[in-house]
């Protein structure tokens, strides 16, 4: 059995998955209703761990996702590890206890750069032992089936994670930019949505706009979305794996179950 946990201010979620069955058997979401502290994130991991009774079992590969806006994106021609606190100094706060880490984003030869929840991490060293790590940015490159980009002069992929929402602009193959906003309401969702847009001067009317996450047409952002823009697409992650018959797979954050495959 393999397991992913997605980890946030805004909310928690699990995913496991049976390799050997091809099948995806468990997803749990919680959303907190609000951002919590940082310090509170690991007294509500381990109270989720334990309502679910995740560390019952074991597992044969943990990944855990670490989704917030604490990042910053540089081209690995550019990259030095030794660096890391100057990548992100100038767009998040950094604490004096903080330590950083980064993923490669293949192929587009860049670097995420970002600071993990180290007390989450912690605690999920002790319940399941060694597991891997990744950035929620890392994970939606992944998202983005091949010939994707080719559709359209420009595409914007918007993925709502609670308040979070990232946005990632691409012209062509190229990108343009990655970068995350906190969203309370409807307006601020399209504040920022079409300020992006505006910023960076890509026309509308012939960019493909992409949904993920906890956006999808049950959302109340989503007919605002459609309003304004036009036609919007669903984010799907491709994979051989069937669900067991309780799961609606349109109802599981992609970057959990990409977290698996």
């Amino acid at each position: 059995m393999k397991l992913s946990i997605q980890l946030s201010l805004n909310g928690l979620s699990f995913c496991t998955l049976d390799p050997y069955h091809q099948e995806v058997t468990r997803y749990e979401y919680l959303d907190f209703g609000w951002e919590i502290d940082t310090q509170d994130l690991g007294i509500k991991l381990s109270q989720f761990i334990g309502d679910h009774q995740i560390d019952k079992y074991t597992y044969q590969a943990v990944q855990v996702v670490h989704t917030n806006h604490l990042f910053g994106i540089v081209p690995q021609s550019l990259f030095d590890p030794q660096y890391l606190n100057s990548y992100v100094k100038y767009n998040t706060a950094l604490l004096a206890n903080d330590t950083l880490s980064h993923d490669l984003i293949q192929p587009w030869d860049i670097q995420v750069v970002y600071v993990p929840f180290a007390n989450a991490n912690n605690l999920i060293f002790d319940r399941f032992g060694s597991f891997e790590y990744h950035h929620h940015t890392e994970l939606l490159f992944k998202t983005l089936r091949p010939g994707l980009l080719e559709n359209s002069p420009s595409t914007l992929l918007i993925h709502l994670q609670g308040q979070l929402m990232t946005i990632m602009v691409f012209q062509g193959k190229k990108i343009v930019l990655v970068n995350v906003f906190k969203a309370f309401t409807e307006e601020d969702f399209m504040y920022y949505l079409l300020f992006v847009g505006e910023q960076i001067q890509i026309d509308i009317h012939k960019t493909q706009f992409i949904a993920s996450g906890g956006l999808n047409e049950g959302h109340p952002y989503w007919l605002r979305m459609i309003d304004h823009l036009g036609e919007i697409n669903n984010c799907t992650v491709e994979h051989a794996y069937q669900f067991a018959e309780h799961l609606d797979p349109k109802g599981i954050d992609p970057l959990t179950l990409t977290a698996l495959f």
